[in-house]
């Protein structure tokens, strides 16, 4: 919200205030709440072995004992990512065409991918 407030508008372009929001939280979350608080982070590497190569097809082994509130709530959090980011593709292409930003559009764009979903 600040960023236009701080930057002179000709390096904005450079340095755009998304990037500046990737840089702080990654600087975050590995100076002050690993680093200052202790608190550990889940990371790919920690979670499984990386060998290189992709994994085997198999059916996962999901239990009865609450492991499905867990599945769900990366669901969920994955749904809202692929929504954020086709709804700032469709901004971005706007910019670059210059076209005109549309809340049907924009609607449109999100009813479509969760048709997709769903169907896939």
């Amino acid at each position: 919200v600040a960023w236009p407030k701080v930057i002179p508008p000709k390096y904005q372009r450079v340095l755009p205030s998304s990037l500046v929001a990737i840089i702080f939280g990654t600087l975050w979350e590995q100076f002050v709440h690993r680093a200052a608080l202790g608190i550990s982070t889940r990371t790919v590497g920690g979670t499984e072995q990386l060998n290189g190569s992709l994994p085997r097809w198999h059916v996962p082994q999901v239990g009865k004992d609450g492991e499905w509130g867990v599945i769900f709530q990366y669901a969920i959090s994955l749904t809202f990512v692929g929504l954020i980011e086709s709804v700032m593709t469709l901004q971005a292409c706007d910019e670059i065409t210059e076209t005109l930003p549309s809340v049907f559009r924009s609607n449109q764009e999100c009813v479509a991918q969760g048709v997709a979903n769903l169907v896939s």
